[in-house]
């Protein structure tokens, strides 16, 4: 064999032994569009005799249910499973960090929402939601982060 025919046949076996290699997945990537903090005011209603007042209205408190709601997008080919939307909260009344998460399908791709229903009694104690950040994380990295301008805020 001649030494062409010899590194011709060495470039066609390395040519065959990058095209056997398995190709290496893209890794996930998300953006958030937004994060909307919703205040809607607990309507109660009053009935005569029942004697039952809503906790709220004996300590004189303007309660509120708040809802998060946040619009992000998963780039393609999608977020493989166990990735996460994480909300952290402060509160007006408890400057302690509350984590709620939510588990996103097996598979996720394009525009999504994910939407967090606070509970009443947590306003109630604690008080109106005052800072917030939602992250995606997939195993251990934050695939995308958003705050509110007063997250890193110093607190008495």
């Amino acid at each position: 064999m001649t030494r062409f025919g010899i590194r011709a046949l060495a470039v066609c076996w390395m040519a065959a032994a990058v095209l056997a290699a398995p190709a290496v997945p893209a890794p996930p990537k998300a953006d958030i569009f937004s994060v909307e903090l919703v205040r809607k005011p607990v309507h109660t209603v009053a009935f005569s005799g029942a004697g039952i007042r809503a906790p709220h209205q004996t300590s004189g408190n303007d309660a509120r249910s708040e809802s998060v709601i946040v619009k992000w997008f998963a780039h393609s080919p999608g977020i493989p499973p166990g990735a996460l939307v994480m909300l952290e909260t402060v509160s007006e009344h408890q400057p302690t960090v509350k984590t709620r998460t939510l588990r996103l399908p097996p598979k996720t791709e394009g525009d999504q929402s994910s939407r967090f229903d606070l509970p009443l009694e947590d306003s109630l104690l604690a008080g109106p939601v005052e800072s917030w950040r939602v992250r995606i994380v997939w195993r251990g990295r934050v695939l995308a982060a958003q705050t509110s301008a007063n997250w890193g805020r110093e607190r008495p």
